[in-house]
């Protein structure tokens, strides 16, 4: 192998054409963008990590060897890169998120974390994941802290580019660890659909974290406060977070499973971040909806819901928009071909005291053909054990619950809804005026306002597999 010494105070560094061409070319990085006269090391360590690929071999071999400053040729004795971008942090090699390159040639190559208050309050927060129900030790937090305190404690007359080139090192992997926890807060450590299929809820919203980032970082009181909006906003994720933090602290129930409580916060990074000011939400463990407004709810009552196997009710977000009083009932082929062993097109059940539909069935548009009615059959509600139906929801008030929405959506009053629970069966469609959410939600740990954490059974069966993909043990 032909190889050439470069002299770095006397001390012979080699390098081979072909082994050492990736430390050449961010070596040439380093003095294609920033002159010897004029460079912040650090920058300069930016360069070395993220800023090679779109430089030419030949433009390192306009600048011979000889040329090459102290800080230049430090770096290229450093360079201990293979394959895809990274960083070092002591003796381990950090990969780096693919955001992480694009985001600092956006800046210039500047570094993002100068600011030591900035740094800490990312170090803080990524401290506490652990609180949030992931693994902060993936965030190499102690590792980062440890050499946050060598740099500042830095004696600023040692000018020494090894330890500027570990400052930039350091900033990106703050950098790379901050996306990663900030994409992990939003949802993407688990694919529900590959997880549950069709009867998975994911409502999950695309966030462009990079960008998010670099907004945050031109002001600075703007830092904290978007690292505030990460995790989901909701008071029921708040509440298995504060019931977690008990479990870690040693000062929960011995009865609550801190991975239990993991992983149902997961689940709540499934659903919308905006839930609706008005909406229903089902828990289908729980056997119970409740309708919510303005943050409080205002109504609630059991139902019945899916048998386990073919019958489950699937996890979804849909909007409501109409309720149907009085309605016929076309009996869906999936139940005819298990009634009947075979399916008539267009069987269908007038309106009456004998159709399972009873009084009303309030419809939220969806392609599995689920929505929430009233039933002929009472004596279901009666029972612990609720999963008892072909999928969709049976309402045990539908009286209450439809005075519940169309007084606050439609600007009906009970006496409105009363008529059409006690007149003649006459059908009626009526739409909903306001937007009006409806989540299908499966949670097996449940906070309740008062800060009592809820275990309903794991109907389906459906812990296990999440568990398994978050590492968790049950």
């Amino acid at each position: 192998m032909d190889s050439r010494p470069i002299r770095i105070r006397r001390r012979p560094l080699l390098y081979s054409s072909g082994g050492a061409v990736l430390a050449l070319l961010l070596a040439g990085a380093a003095l294609f963008a920033f002159s010897r006269d004029v460079a912040d090391p650090a920058r300069v360590g930016l360069a070395l990590r993220v800023g090679a690929d779109s430089l030419a071999v030949d433009s390192l071999r306009r600048a011979a060897p000889d040329d090459l400053g102290e800080m230049e040729a430090a770096l290229v004795a450093a360079a201990r890169l293979e394959g895809e971008p990274a960083v070092w942090l002591g003796q381990e090699r950090v990969p780096l998120h693919p955001d992480v390159v694009p985001f600092y040639r956006a800046r210039d190559l500047r570094l993002a974390w100068t600011d030591p208050a900035s740094r800490d309050t990312v170090l803080h927060a990524l401290r506490l994941a652990d609180h949030d129900a992931l693994d902060a030790s993936a965030f190499r937090t102690g590792a980062m802290t440890a050499i946050a305190r060598a740099i500042d404690a830095r004696d600023p007359r040692q000018d020494l580019p090894t330890a500027d080139t570990v400052r930039a090192d350091l900033d990106l992997a703050l950098t790379d660890a901050l996306l990663r926890y900030a994409e992990q807060l939003a949802g993407s450590r688990t694919d529900p659909v590959a997880l549950y299929g069709a009867m998975a809820q994911d409502a999950r919203s695309p966030r462009d974290v990079p960008a998010e980032l670099g907004r945050a970082l031109v002001h600075a009181d703007s830092l904290g406060a978007w690292l505030g909006t990460l995790a989901p906003p909701h008071d029921g994720y708040r509440g298995l977070r504060a019931a977690l933090v008990r479990q870690l602290d040693g000062t929960g129930p011995d009865t609550l499973s801190a991975a239990l409580l993991r992983l149902n916060m997961e689940r709540w990074r499934w659903l919308p971040r905006e839930l609706g000011t008005r909406h229903v939400m089902v828990n289908v463990p729980s056997y119970h909806l409740w309708v919510r407004d303005g943050g409080r709810d205002v109504f609630d009552m059991p139902v019945v819901v899916g048998q386990p196997g073919r019958w489950q009710t699937p996890a979804f977000t849909d909007t409501m928009e109409t309720i149907v009083f009085s309605p016929e009932w076309i009996m869906p082929a999936s139940i005819q071909r298990e009634s009947y062993g075979y399916v008539r097109p267009g069987r269908t059940q007038a309106p009456g005291p004998r159709n399972p539909m009873g009084r009303a069935k309030f419809l939220f548009p969806n392609d599995q053909a689920i929505y929430i009615h009233d039933t002929n059959s009472r004596w279901g509600f009666s029972r612990a054990y609720r999963a008892l139906s072909h999928g969709c929801v049976r309402a045990s008030a539908p009286e209450e619950f439809a005075a519940a929405l169309l007084t606050r959506t439609n600007g009906w009053s009970r006496e409105d809804v009363a008529e059409r629970f006690a007149g003649p069966w006459i059908p009626e469609t009526v739409s909903v005026d306001v937007t009006l959410p409806v989540h299908l939600v499966y949670f097996t740990a449940w906070a309740e306002p008062d800060g009592t954490v809820r275990q309903p059974a794991d109907v389906y069966s459906r812990d296990a597999s999440l568990a398994a993909a978050l590492g968790l043990s049950l």
